[in-house]
């Protein structure tokens, strides 16, 4: 759930100065492709929906919120641990 993880009633906050977990960053990380413009207009569209100015919840966030399926995750009879991050 990165809304709340990293932006807090409307402000954008970087843990430790650093906007590593917005979108943009995570998928700029993450991107291994040699031609790297064939996927830029999908890294412009991630900087420009994710709102870094207003900090505010919207459809872009909302589309990637995995709280509200988390009840749904059954854990096994072992020590399981559930990791997710929306791009």
């Amino acid at each position: 759930m990165i809304h709340s993880a990293d932006r807090a009633n409307g402000g954008v906050v970087a843990p430790g100065g650093f906007q590593g977990e917005d979108t943009d960053i995570l998928a700029k990380a993450v991107y291994s492709r040699a031609d790297r413009e064939v996927c830029k207009p999908v890294l412009d569209r991630l900087t420009a929906r994710q709102g870094r100015v207003t900090g505010d919840y919207s459809p872009f966030w909302r589309e990637r919120d995995h709280l509200p399926d988390a009840r749904r995750i059954k854990a096994g009879s072992s020590s399981s641990t559930v990791s997710t991050t929306g791009t």
